[in-house]
């Protein structure tokens, strides 16, 4: 009985250690290809989002790169990318980004992420409302061979968004 009870304890005490991790302790594969892929998801977001070096693109993406956002194309091209980058740099300089979650598998990964600011400057055609906002989403990232950055779909809640900043939607006229 005093075997069993030692045993428990031990199987209770290793399994709340490894429950210790923080969220952004992801499940990977483990091969060096896949650390090196989330090395790079790291970098991304430590020196692209939240440090807005928008020059790190060159460093971090593959030659032909594309964004989609919800399923539009945004960016065809690191210089793209860069642009659409700047217009939420510009509505929401605070801006930062958190990896909640993520996986990484053979290239690919998909991240959980949130992101938080204030609408202090123009977004697009729109002036600033001072509102904070506070976005969760999920983006597909693949990653070539030398673990290069080539395609990202990025898919959030724009309403929500919209909605946060003050914006209402208006029904539709049926006449």
């Amino acid at each position: 009985m005093k075997l069993i009870l030692f045993v428990l304890s031990v199987s209770i005490l290793v399994c709340m250690a490894c429950e210790g991790g923080d969220a952004k302790d992801e499940a990977i594969s483990g091969t060096p290809a896949d650390s090196v892929v989330m090395r790079n998801m790291h970098s991304y977001i430590d020196s692209l989002w939240n440090r807005k070096d928008t020059t790190f693109l060159k460093k971090l993406c593959a030659g032909k790169f594309n964004r989609n956002l919800n399923g539009i194309e945004v960016a065809g091209s690191q210089r793209e990318m860069q642009s659409h980058l700047e217009v939420y740099f510009t509505a929401f300089p605070d801006l930062r980004l958190t990896m909640e979650e993520a996986v990484v598998q053979q290239g690919k990964a998909i991240m959980l992420w949130s992101t938080e600011g204030s609408n202090t400057g123009i977004y697009g055609e729109m002036g600033a409302t001072g509102k904070k906002i506070k976005i969760n989403g999920m983006s597909y990232l693949y990653f070539d061979e030398a673990g290069k950055l080539y395609m990202e779909k990025v898919y959030f809640n724009e309403l929500d968004l919209l909605q946060q900043l003050g914006y209402t939607l208006l029904p539709p006229v049926l006449e």
